[in-house]
């Protein structure tokens, strides 16, 4: 995981009293989404019942699958951690104990989120115009690259140069004019300047006549 750290709903399995008197302190696991595109960050978020500033514990989100603490906290009620993966599932937890999830007082129900494969389309208004005449082409990605670091790039396939790129949003859209014959685009999920390449859409030719 790429971890940056900084807490939600799912019901607690355990929970036990910090102290004499005290009510039992729970602690419960969120995602700012469960399904995210490959490589978009995903904020995890734990909210505990009780403060645990005054107590010897602290509220740690863990990896399930290779037992990294991905955020921990030693006071307040919550405790969030940005994570980011690429295509897979990983399974979070959060826990209160001492540091390093030993000794837990409290552990929520494990929440499970998996990254899913980018996708991108390409569409034009008309593969046919009449020379000169300005064609729309629209990118469509499954996902809002708004939250990544990439873009949608619109690409002519002769050049190879990027003739439109977005940085927010699922969509990017370009129009282009052309005299008599034929060029071939083609959209991809990735940097602005058209590398490391997450997603390509299938050729569109465009023919102006």
């Amino acid at each position: 995981d790429q971890v940056t750290s900084v807490n939600s709903g799912i019901e607690n399995t355990t929970a036990i009293a910090v102290g004499p008197g005290t009510a039992p302190i729970t602690v419960t696991l969120a995602a700012s989404t469960t399904i995210p595109a490959a490589g978009q960050p995903v904020t995890l978020t734990a909210n505990a019942s009780q403060n645990v500033g005054p107590t010897n514990f602290g509220i740690d989100i863990i990896d399930q699958a290779t037992g990294q603490v991905v955020g921990s906290c030693g006071t307040g009620t919550t405790c969030s951690a940005t994570v980011t993966n690429p295509a897979g599932s990983h399974s979070y937890e959060a826990a209160i104990g001492t540091p390093a999830g030993a000794n837990l007082q409290a552990v929520s129900a494990p929440l499970a989120v998996t990254w899913g494969v980018a996708t991108v389309s390409l569409t034009a208004n008309t593969t046919t115009p009449v020379a000169a005449t300005p064609v729309t082409l629209t990118a469509t990605a499954n996902e809002n690259v708004a939250t990544t670091s990439y873009a949608i790039d619109i690409v002519d396939q002769a050049t190879g140069k990027v003739i439109a790129s977005c940085g927010t949003a699922s969509t990017c859209t370009t129009t282009v004019t052309n005299p008599a014959g034929s060029h071939t685009y083609q959209a991809v999920i990735a940097k602005p300047s058209g590398t490391n390449v997450q997603a390509s859409s299938s050729l569109l030719t465009v023919t102006w006549t």
